[in-house]
This record gives C-alpha cells, sequence and structure tokens, in this order.
C-alpha cells in the first residue's frame, strides 16, 4: 500500500443549512448604560382651563391716597328753629344811618337727581330671642274616624315587665307551739321589808348546856328525909328531846350526803352523768335520772348515760318514723317538731332540763338515719347536693350538706345516692357535731328530693348527747 497523497485545496462554501432549533434563555445581562438625552418632544395642544384657585391671602392696605379738591360751596341749608329770647339788653346809643345794599347774586343751578341706588349693607347680627307666645286654646275635638277593619293576628309576646309593687301582707298565721321557757332573768330589786309577823309558838326545849363549875361548899344542912336523893333521877323531858334532835340532824346529814354524792336513783337524781361516773367510777352505761335544775325530785328525766365518756343523752319521742309517702304535692302532710323524753314526763319539763343541760356541757352531737325509695338523701345519681337533707336545730339555724362549714353535717353513710332510683330498702346515716350546744337536738327535717307518690322515706332519730 502506498503513502497518503498531499491534502488538496479547500472546496467551495456549501448552502446554508436550515436555521436550528432555539437554544435555552439565558441569563438576564446586566443593565445597560444610560442613554443620550433625546431632543425635544413638539409641542402639545392647550389644555382645558383650570378650576379657579381658592383666593388668597388678604392683602397690605395701600397708601394713603392724596387730599383731593376742596368741594364747591354747599345748598344753603333751611332756617333754623327760633331760639329762646335772650335778656333784655342795655338800651344802645342810635346807630348812623347805613347805606342801601346792592342786591345779592342769583343762586347756582338746579338741584341735581338723586344718586344710584347703593349696594346692599352685610347681613347684621341675629335679633334677640323673642318671649314664648301665650298657649293657644284647645282645639275642638274631630269626627270620629272611621271603624278599623278586622282584629289583626295577635303581635309577639313582649317582653317580661318589671317586677310589680309589693302586695299586702298576708293574713296572720296560726299561732306557734309554745315555746321553750327562756333563761331566768336578772334578780329583782329587794322589795319592803314586810309588816312584823305575829309571835311564833314556843320552841322545843333546847340540848342541856355543859356542866357548869362546882359551887362553894354550902354552910346549913338541909332537913333528912326521903327526898334528899331526888336531884340525881333524869328529867324524862330532856331525854325526849335530845333523841328528836338527833333524829333530825341525822337525816339532814343523809340529805347532805346524797347531794354530794348523787347516785343517779330517782330519789337521788344528779345533776348530769360526769357528775354519777365522778362519785361512782364503777357504775356501768345506762339508765339513770337526772335533775340539772336541781329542785324537786318531781321532775327529774331519765337519760342514757355513757359512763366511759360521761355523755348526758335523751332519746327522742318517737325515736322512729315509719318508711312511707309522707309527702306529695297533691297530699303534703303537716309538719310537727321532733319531741324528746319518755312518754311519762311533761314535755315541758324536759324542755326545761334541756335546756339547762345545753348551758353546762361544752360539746353535743346527735345521728339521723335516713330510710330512703326513690328518693334523695344528700347526692343524687349525678353527685349533686341542691336536693340534700335540710335539718332544723333547736336555735332555729339550719343544717346542711354544703355551706358555712359550722352549720355542715357529715355524711357517716350514703347508700340511697347510687341507687335512689331502683331502691327498696337503703339508708343514709349523717352525723351532726358542734361546741355551740344550743344548736342540737334536731328538731325538724325537710327531704327536697320527694314528692311524687312513688317516693318514700323513714328516720330514725338518734339520742342527743351532751358532754
Amino acid at each position: 500500500m502506498g503513502e497518503d497523497g498531499k491534502r488538496g485545496p479547500r472546496g467551495d462554501g456549501g448552502s446554508i443549512g436550515p436555521p436550528g432549533p432555539p437554544g435555552e434563555t439565558g441569563e438576564r445581562g446586566p443593565p445597560g448604560e444610560r442613554g443620550e438625552t433625546g431632543p425635544n418632544g413638539l409641542l402639545g395642544p392647550k389644555g382645558s382651563p383650570g378650576a379657579p384657585g381658592q383666593d388668597g391671602p388678604k392683602g397690605n392696605p395701600g397708601p394713603t391716597g392724596a387730599a383731593g379738591e376742596q368741594g364747591g360751596p354747599g345748598l344753603q341749608g333751611m332756617p333754623g328753629e327760633r331760639g329762646i329770647p335772650g335778656p333784655s339788653g342795655e338800651t344802645g346809643e342810635p346807630g348812623q344811618k347805613g347805606e342801601g345794599g346792592s342786591p345779592g347774586p342769583q343762586g347756582m343751578g338746579s338741584v341735581g337727581a338723586d344718586g344710584p341706588l347703593g349696594t346692599p349693607g352685610k347681613k347684621g347680627p341675629p335679633g334677640v330671642r323673642g318671649e314664648n307666645g301665650a298657649p293657644g286654646r284647645q282645639g275642638e275635638n274631630g269626627p270620629p274616624g272611621p271603624q278599623g277593619g278586622p282584629d289583626g293576628p295577635p303581635g309577639p309576646a313582649g317582653t317580661t315587665g318589671q317586677r310589680g309593687v309589693v302586695g299586702q301582707p298576708g293574713v296572720r298565721g296560726e299561732r306557734g307551739l309554745l315555746g321553750l321557757p327562756g333563761p331566768a332573768g336578772p334578780p329583782g330589786k329587794p322589795g319592803t321589808p314586810g309588816a312584823q309577823g305575829s309571835k311564833g309558838p314556843a320552841g322545843m326545849i333546847g340540848l342541856p348546856g355543859p356542866t357548869g363549875p362546882r359551887g362553894d361548899a354550902g354552910t346549913e344542912v338541909g332537913p333528912l328525909g326521903l327526898d334528899r336523893n331526888i336531884s340525881s333521877l333524869p328529867n324524862k323531858n330532856i331525854l325526849h328531846a335530845d333523841t328528836g334532835v338527833r333524829a333530825t340532824l341525822k337525816t339532814l346529814s343523809g340529805h347532805i350526803q346524797d347531794l354530794r354524792n348523787p347516785d343517779g336513783s330517782k330519789m337521788n337524781p344528779a345533776k348530769t352523768c360526769q357528775d354519777i361516773r365522778h362519785c361512782y367510777p364503777q357504775k356501768k352505761s345506762g339508765e339513770y335520772w337526772l335533775d340539772p335544775n336541781q329542785g324537786s325530785t318531781k321532775d327529774a328525766i331519765r337519760v342514757l348515760c355513757n359512763m366511759e365518756t360521761g355523755e348526758t343523752c335523751i332519746s327522742a319521742n318517737p325515736a322512729d318514723i315509719p318508711r312511707k309517702a309522707w309527702w306529695t304535692k297533691s297530699s303534703p302532710s303537716p309538719n310537727k317538731p321532733f319531741l324528746y323524753g319518755n312518754k311519762e314526763e311533761q314535755p315541758n319539763a324536759v324542755a326545761v332540763q334541756l335546756k339547762l343541760l345545753q348551758m353546762l356541757s361544752k360539746e353535743s352531737h346527735q345521728n339521723v338515719t335516713y330510710h330512703c325509695k326513690n328518693s334523695v338523701a344528700v347526692k343524687d345519681k349525678n353527685g349533686n347536693l341542691k336536693k340534700a337533707l335540710v335539718l332544723r336545730g333547736a336555735n332555729g339555724q339550719e343544717l346542711r350538706a354544703q355551706g358555712n362549714p359550722r352549720l355542715r353535717y357529715s355524711v357517716i353513710e350514703d347508700s340511697c345516692s347510687p341507687f335512689y332510683d331502683t331502691s327498696t330498702g337503703f339508708l343514709t346515716v349523717i352525723e351532726y357535731r358542734t361546741q355551740t350546744p344550743t344548736r342540737l337536738p334536731v328538731v325538724d327535717l325537710a327531704p327536697l328530693g320527694v314528692g311524687m307518690a312513688d317516693q318514700e322515706f323513714g328516720l330514725d332519730i338518734g339520742p342527743v348527747c351532751f358532754s
């Protein structure tokens, strides 16, 4: 194979090929240099006249003008009114006769025409406001208008009106139950001394006095006889008196001993159970007799004494109220306060002794058991306390499940709340303790979750205890 030949001459240029596809847009280049200012354009057409401008500020006053020429003589004035004649002067010397004057010149031309009417002046200030005119007469009644058409549909209910005026007081209610006796009043002023009483009967012969000192020996010898030893016989009256006094003193001593050591019997009642416990520590809890007012034993009351704590407890009478529908909206039952003490004791006597026990005590407490059927005791099924029981204390204050802590009772057991809608025999036990003994015992109870025929309740009223 031979060597390659030499490169030939350059050929002619080919024809222009078809345009290639457009390339991608390149990045924006930097701004070019500012060009030279072009020539002024042609004058534009004349614009429409603009709106009138605002008034310019007031200019300074111009210079004072030159004085005008003096005007011609004015017209002859009208003759003035005749003056008051002056005082008569002194008669002067006769003057010389004057010469006759020449006639004066004739006046100037005729009176000129009236000048043009001047421009109206500026608006004057407003005048003073005039007084109010008198009221006009009442117009006559016009003729009655045409009768209206049928009544339109009732309008929408109006807004609630304002609260009305308080009505007149209601009829006086029935007389309430006899209240508890009040505390003893202050001692009255000492009365005037009474008239002297009549002389009383002769008293009993007193006890013989002590033996006196031995007397001096006598000088005379008494006569001998059978009656020389009669003074040594005993005096029967003196012996009889001595025996009666001794018996009386023994009886008084026994009464004093009973007062110092009361045993709680009906014949020897104590003031409180704490007194029996103090005098007889070995006595057991049970029923005892108390007489807090320390008067006659006839008004003594029977109580329960807790000898472990010294508490004095008084039971309610009756202590239990059977469960039934006591109150419905159609047939409400009358409300009676709870009573305390035994059936054979007078309520007024028990009330007086209760008052004294409150005054002698520092604390008190009481339990109440509420038996429910379809009724609320404390909490409803949602846990609300709106329908909880309300108790009324001896001093009239209300005891509730919420509110003031000093007037709030505690709940020991509450099986009425979770089952109140289907229960047939559940109960709630509430207790109230206070250091203000006058608030107890409970004298009334108000259940708020009753009123339907199938809602029943009953009560077990526990004894009130003082310590």
